[in-house]
């Protein structure tokens, strides 16, 4: 069927085309965000109901939906999905809904430690995946959210959020294997890397006194006793680097579900603060 299907935000000028779809500038409406995004790219809900003047604070905002996605679909929800792959792949949040922003995004710059040039290659593989795209969807979106900037998230919600993305991978990939049944966290880790060769973050692999994955006893002491790290949530903060490890192995685990995993990017190491390119060559793929 023929969709069309408007989004946004996108602050520059882009234009793809595939064999299957042609996303292009809709809205040529130049729109005024000074006082808005800050000096690295954020635009944040307060300083969208500072500009506006709105009586009443909301996390949820609208951006202008000046970009349409053009061509031939199986449904309106695979568009969709598509919208979802383009804006994970370009690391800024993008959005079809009126107000479908939450907290914060960047419109400036990826917010993700990959880079993506050959946008037309990599969706074409997205367009061809045949999975349950709104699990895929709501994946990407929690990934997003785990990254709205210093006042809106504690340390313990980031880390909830990212283990959430981390375990809902695990799921796609062990059913799509075959592994069924309850698997306890701590084998989950390993079951993965077997799977998909590629290797934990350093955080993934500390083992405690008793023969356990810390980062397991975290997950844990969060969910079953609202402790973190020892303490109440909040009161302790020292898993920042952690916390950046671990998204950059879901950002690995999702890349490679949807098919679009490149050698280079499977082998950076999760530590790593450089930014590696995401190229159509040697790709990775679950199915």
């Amino acid at each position: 069927m023929e969709v069309q299907l408007r989004f946004g935000f996108i602050a520059k000028e882009v234009k793809i085309e595939t064999e299957y779809f042609k996303i292009y500038r809709s809205d040529k409406t130049e729109y005024d965000l000074s006082g808005v995004v800050d000096s690295r790219g954020w635009i944040t809900s307060y300083d969208i109901c500072r500009k506006t003047k709105r009586d009443k604070f909301t996390r949820i905002f609208n951006l202008p939906r000046n970009y349409t996605l053009q061509g031939e679909f199986l449904s309106e929800e695979h568009a969709k999905f598509i919208v979802w792959c383009y804006s994970f792949l370009s690391g800024m949040r993008l959005s079809y809904l009126d107000f479908g922003f939450l907290d914060a995004v960047n419109v400036k710059k990826s917010v993700f430690c990959f880079l993506v040039f050959e946008y037309d290659k990599l969706l074409s593989i997205c367009y061809n995946y045949k999975n349950d795209y709104k699990t895929i969807a709501s994946i990407i979106h929690m990934l997003f959210i785990s990254l709205s900037p210093e006042g809106y998230l504690l340390q313990s919600d980031k880390f909830s959020y990212l283990y959430t993305v981390f375990d809902s991978c695990f799921n796609i990939i062990a059913e799509s294997k075959g592994v069924s049944g309850y698997i306890p966290h701590w084998k989950r880790i390993d079951i993965l890397s077997e799977i998909t060769d590629i290797n934990p973050p350093k955080c993934f692999t500390r083992i405690d006194k008793n023969g356990k994955y810390h980062i397991v006893n975290l997950r844990n002491d969060l969910i079953h006793e609202s402790i973190f790290d020892g303490e109440p949530v909040g009161y302790k903060a020292s898993y920042g680097h952690d916390i950046y490890e671990l998204r950059n192995y879901c950002c690995k685990l999702i890349l490679y579900i949807l098919g679009v995993l490149s050698k280079e990017y499977k082998e950076m190491d999760c530590s790593s603060r450089d930014c590696f390119l995401n190229s159509p060559k040697e790709l990775y793929s679950l199915f």
